[in-house]
């Protein structure tokens, strides 16, 4: 009989909540895997509001993740952390690479094929540096130069915050908060290794050098793809690589059996130790090569994608005043396609103030961005400006009120419109364990290469006594950036200091969407020629939903159960990639209904912990263009189990077991068949004590 796994979660979820709920609470103790606040909202964001506060205080939907709950979950790649998070989408693609979308707002036109691959409309930073790739608006997560071992925290800002942080904030931000040089000097070490020729080393080391703090941490990471095989429309099938014909001769001869092969360097200069005075300098460093899901007019295979990148840091803090500098340079052929390489060269600066006044709180701001591509693709070398002007004011008319108003002003060189996006939130708390929340939202989506400057030719495959067949790709420096408008509705509830509830709702519109429209095709030469030029839809999304978050902290356990429901649908949803366009009000399949997590800490021992991570996805429908398909991923529930030990204060390891799921079913664009994957990891310090 076949299993309803919605259903399976739910119950799954709903007992424990029941158990634990009836369970008296003991006061927490200290031990080895748990912090050591004495009330769980007690731990300190500053995402919410670029200063830092307290969790519970947060007006917008958030939740944090600590370097202790990636370690105990086993963690290996920072995409895969998203899985702890609340109200996020997540598919793995194959071994160690992941999908990642807040709300799964992204994953709006039908056809629109990997644009939603890439987290298109979610700014991603790293301490503060957006890491946003301007080639196509999104976020290649395996050229981050960093690793999980060296996060302090990640914070998830869910709905839209540009009004706080710039362009492209649409569905949200993931902060990743790196680990900064402390006092504990020493060096750490840590090797995983398991099937699928999985191999992760990490390296660390920690020195004070007169008054100054230095980290200096490096990662190498190799792992092979869950299968060899490559799914083709043709057949129908998952085929051996040898019998694809693939569109670019690029791909021939790649290792099929590669999934991601990365090494990167993170140097870290700071004086912490000074309060009124301080400054951050890190230097970042990647080389990855992966392969990656691409869709092309004839098959899906992963393609070789090559990036080389460097990057440097600098931010100092003069009592109220917050300044960063960042420049950002490489060459990256991240499509895997010929002709799409390029050089890019990315400057940041960010200037900040913040005024305090007995009720007021003022932020006034500028962000500018300098972002140069030289590439085939867009026809020679480009340029993008980006001026963003901030200005964000919390107003306290008393203790419990607080009232926000922030309004960002973007400026750039392509398109030349102006863009306005707002927040406006308040927060109410009548009682010490009790907040209220809500808040209206406006942000659009940032400039980028490939759909403001893009100029590429294709020239597929000829067939016998028939004409060429090419295709001229082009951008438009004057199209419309997508914009969202959202409402968000909140409330936390503190039962006591070792549980919590938070539930959100939300709802956002979608407009102004583009997609590459087919202008028409011409024979000249014998060749047919077809137009492919950026267009904005009149389509809107909607989307209406609710997470819930509960969590509880007990004397041996810790445990949250995350669970998010929503309705996305699309008016005036356009069928075909020609004009005139063709528009259907359809159900929009594509975007999960239902998806969450479960994850328990069992401390069995002072020196053994026990963790199950148990990531729901709901069914959902993919359907692309090129060639005319639908993929139907039937719901999945999929489950790790991780077991740690310490030895002593300098030793450690754990066992994995990951992907122990009730679909082993590609989830995203015929992608690899998960399998399990078995690993063992050792983690070693050396201290100077």
């Amino acid at each position: 009989m076949k299993i309803n796994h919605y259903f399976f979660f739910c119950i799954h979820l709903l007992s424990m909540v029941a158990l634990f709920s009836i369970v008296s609470i003991p006061a927490k103790a200290d031990g080895l895997f748990y912090g050591e606040s004495e009330n769980m909202g007690d731990e300190a964001s500053i995402s919410s509001s670029k200063r830092e506060e307290e969790l519970f205080k947060a007006p917008l939907s958030i939740s944090i993740v600590n370097a202790e709950q990636l370690s105990n979950a086993g963690v290996t790649t920072l995409a895969e952390a998203m899985k702890l998070v609340p109200g996020l989408v997540v598919r793995e693609l194959t071994n160690g690479q992941y999908e990642v979308h807040i709300r799964g707002f992204d994953n709006i036109i039908d056809d629109s094929g990997l644009a939603g691959l890439t987290n298109t409309k979610t700014l991603i930073m790293i301490d503060n540096r957006l890491v946003f790739d301007y080639f196509n608006g999104g976020l290649f997560w395996e050229t981050l130069p960093i690793g999980v071992e060296d996060i302090e925290r990640i914070e998830v800002v869910r709905g839209a915050a540009s009004a706080l942080y710039g362009t492209n904030a649409m569905n949200g931000v993931i902060h990743f908060i790196t680990k900064r040089p402390s006092a504990e000097q020493g060096a750490k070490v840590s090797i995983v290794a398991g099937n699928k020729d999985t191999r992760i080393a990490h390296v660390s080391l920690e020195k004070n050098i007169s008054g100054h703090a230095v980290r200096l941490s490096g990662l190498s990471e190799k792992r092979e793809r869950y299968e060899s095989d490559y799914f083709s429309f043709a057949s129908r099938e998952y085929e051996d690589p040898d019998d694809i014909v693939f569109q670019s001769a690029q791909n021939e001869g790649i290792d099929s059996d590669n999934a991601k092969e990365i090494q990167s360097l993170m140097l870290t200069l700071n004086n912490e130790q000074t309060e009124y005075f301080t400054y951050d300098i890190s230097y970042f460093h990647e080389d990855s090569e992966v392969q990656k899901v691409f869709i092309n007019s004839r098959d899906i295979p992963f393609t070789t994608s090559l990036s080389s990148t460097d990057a440097i840091n600098a931010k100092v803090n003069y009592g109220n005043l917050s300044t960063r500098l960042s420049h950002h340079w490489g060459q990256q052929d991240t499509n895997g396609v010929t002709g799409l390489k390029y050089d890019v060269a990315v400057s940041q600066a960010t200037i900040e103030y913040q005024y305090r006044l007995p009720q007021w709180i003022i932020r006034p701001g500028i962000n500018v961005n300098h972002i140069t591509y030289d590439g085939d693709f867009i026809g020679g070398e480009h340029s993008l400006i980006e001026k963003n002007y901030l200005l964000r004011s919390e107003y306290f008319p008393s203790n419990q009120w607080r009232i926000i108003a922030a309004l960002s002003y973007d400026d750039y060189n392509a398109p030349r419109d102006d863009h306005f996006s707002y927040q406006l939130m308040t927060t109410y708390q009548p009682r010490f364990d009790l907040l209220f929340r809500a808040g209206v939202q406006a942000a659009n989506s940032s400039a980028n290469m490939a759909a403001q400057y893009i100029d590429l030719e294709f020239t597929f495959p000829s067939v016998p006594n028939q004409p060429d067949q090419q295709v001229n790709v082009m951008g438009d420096k004057e199209g419309e950036l997508s914009a969202v408008n959202s409402i968000e509705l909140g409330t936390r509830y503190q039962f006591d200091s070792n549980q919590l509830f938070d539930v959100e709702l939300f709802y956002s519109e979608l407009k102004d969407i583009a997609r590459q429209t087919n202008k028409g095709t011409v024979l000249v030469d014998n060749t047919y020629i077809t137009t492919l030029e950026l267009e904005t839809l009149p389509s809107v999304a909607q989307q209406a939903g609710m997470t819930i978050d509960w969590r509880l902290e007990l004397q041996a356990w810790n445990i949250s159960a995350y669970l998010t429901w929503q309705k996305t649908n699309v008016i005036d949803q356009v069928e075909t990639t020609a004009l005139p366009f063709v528009t259907s009000n359809e159900p929009h399949k594509v975007t999960p209904e239902v998806y969450g997590g479960v994850t328990v800490d069992w401390r069995l021992a002072s020196n053994i912990n026990f963790n199950m991570q148990s990531y729901y996805l709901g069914a959902h429908e993919i359907t692309i263009q090129q060639p005319r398909g639908h993929y139907q991923a039937d719901g999945a529930l999929n489950t790790n189990l991780t077991l740690n030990y310490r030895y002593n204060k300098n030793i450690s390891g754990y066992a994995a077991i990951k992907n122990l799921s009730t679909s082993n079913e590609s989830q995203s664009f015929y992608s690899d068949r998960l399998e399990p994957l078995y690993l063992l990891g050792i983690k070693l310090m050396f201290s100077k004590d």
